[in-house]
């Protein structure tokens, strides 16, 4: 990224360790998921912006991107797990100011959000 930014190009991030939904979401045995663990925390606590990056060329960070790689999913309720509440973390990273982001707080909010998938009939790890 520091090499595509310093040449003008523009990013949008989305780096395997914290952005790769089709992960497990816990350390259970029984978890589904490819390769390694990638937790809500684990999510929340993603920079997208690097901090080696420049200020003049911080702009050219268009934001990030949570990646469902869905070959060994079988239906959308599957597809729902894997996203959800990962999703909301990462929308909380590129749409909150770091400077005022709080696990804590998020994690409290996080209680309401989903009750209302839960409502919603929307699948997720809870």
């Amino acid at each position: 990224v520091k090499n595509a930014v310093s040449n003008g190009n523009k990013a949008v991030m989305c780096p395997n360790f914290f952005l790769y939904f089709d992960w497990k979401q816990t350390e259970a045995v029984s978890e589904k998921g490819a390769f390694g663990v990638t937790t809500l925390e684990k999510v929340y606590s993603y920079e997208p912006v690097p901090q080696d990056i420049p200020k003049e060329q911080q702009g050219l960070i268009l934001g990030a991107q949570g990646n469902v790689w869905t070959e060994f999913m079988t239906n959308p309720q599957e597809v729902e797990y894997m996203a959800f509440p990962r999703m909301c973390a990462l929308s909380e990273i590129v749409w909150t100011k770091k400077e005022i982001q709080d696990w804590g707080d998020f994690k409290e909010r996080m209680v309401k959000h989903l009750c209302i998938l839960e409502k919603n009939n929307i699948n997720f790890c809870k």
